[in-house]
């Protein structure tokens, strides 16, 4: 495994879960990339999936009183490795979401993408629960900031803690999804 490629890991996901509505294009858009619009759009990250030949589970992490429900994907080698925590974006942790931590997982990395939906969404679900974007975004929107916080903690110390990894953590971000001004700037101003 080249420890080069950590750093280029290291701008994944992201959680953008306040103030993500922005008068801006998406930065992909930006330069002609198609971006899924929603979970019905994503087929074809559940079908990469399902050809995946690496081993991904859910896991439910507990800490105080809060379950989170974690996806977990494990590499094919034989030694204790890194481990990544991937934060979802504003989508909450969906097929997307959860083919990003397998394809970390394909460069040899143990990766762990907490819901932080997990218990938010109807009879107690989380991301997979909500009919609609509208109604996910919104309460992704109303997370309490020490929640969000206990999750990605809870998240850290289950994947540390597991007999497949080194000791070692990264987490990575998707710079996309990162919070951004509801109005553009100032002419000349950044």
């Amino acid at each position: 495994m080249n420890p080069k490629i950590i750093p280029s890991f290291a701008l994944v996901l992201s959680v953008g879960l306040f103030g993500c509505s922005s008068n801006y294009p998406h930065p992909a858009t930006d330069h002609g990339m198609a971006m899924p619009a929603s979970d019905s759009t994503l087929d074809w990250a559940k079908t990469k999936l399902a050809k995946s030949p690496r081993h991904g589970e859910y896991v439910t992490v507990a800490y105080g009183n809060r379950a989170v429900l974690c996806w977990m994907v494990h590499p094919q080698i034989e030694h204790p490795t890194t481990a990544v925590l991937v934060i979802h974006d504003s989508s909450g942790l969906t097929d997307f979401g959860r083919l990003s931590a397998d394809e970390l997982a394909a460069e040899g990395y143990l990766a762990i993408a907490p819901d932080f939906l997990s218990g938010s969404g109807p009879n107690g679900g989380g991301t997979s629960s909500f009919a609609n974007d509208n109604d996910e975004g919104l309460a992704l929107k109303k997370l309490p900031p020490d929640q969000v916080i206990g999750d990605v903690n809870a998240a850290a110390e289950y994947v540390k803690a597991r007999p497949s990894a080194n000791g070692n953590w990264w987490w990575s971000v998707f710079a996309g999804a990162v919070p951004r001004p509801r109005s553009p700037p100032a002419p000349g101003r950044i």
